[in-house]
């Protein structure tokens, strides 16, 4: 084989080698500690998720002041989540959890003085 051509070739695949090694633009990673919205809009959900089975947990104890602070709280993570989410701006869990609670805890006490023939 001649020198040139052997020269050639491996000048070729010696590029073709290096080619993957360089990172495409594109391919771009965050930097640590940047914002990733999708993660934190599903770590704000199972939150929210988790402090409403709280909430019933302090309402199946009749803990009133539990009950209220947890409420608060998911009202709380709720609008960190829409800041940071639009997708779930128009819908703030806790507000609509709060009214269902009262909804639920004017039917007991209807409920309870209906069953008792009104000694409660």
């Amino acid at each position: 084989m001649r020198p040139a051509l052997l020269l050639a070739c491996l000048f070729t695949f010696g590029l073709v080698g290096l080619v993957p090694l360089a990172p495409p633009a594109a391919a771009d990673p965050l930097p640590p500690g940047a914002h990733q919205p999708h993660r934190d809009c599903r770590r704000l959900t199972r939150q929210i998720a988790h402090y409403a089975d709280v909430a019933d947990m302090a309402r199946d104890r009749d803990d009133d002041l539990w009950e209220e602070h947890t409420l608060e709280h998911i009202s709380r993570l709720s609008d960190r989540r829409a800041r940071l989410c639009p997708q779930y701006a128009d819908k703030p869990a806790g507000e609509d959890l709060r009214k269902m609670l009262a909804l639920l805890r004017d039917a007991a006490k209807i409920a309870a003085k209906l069953y008792t023939w009104g000694l409660l």
